[in-house]
């Protein structure tokens, strides 16, 4: 997971913690959907969420 742009530490902490956590049960690119879901319920304005990109295989 890289990011396209610099984000606030806590909305990024928060994204990644959610990352985390459904990675164990999910792919990747679900995994980090549903993170960006998520931060988009706290932080809604895209510039908090929709700067991570996943890069590489599955």
């Amino acid at each position: 997971v890289s990011s396209l742009w610099q984000v606030p530490d806590e909305a990024t902490t928060y994204l990644m913690s959610r990352f985390y956590t459904y990675l164990q049960s999910e792919a990747p690119s679900a995994a980090l959907a549903a993170a960006q879901q998520d931060t988009r319920a706290l932080y809604p304005h895209p510039f908090y969420w929709a700067a991570f990109q996943l890069t590489g295989g599955q």
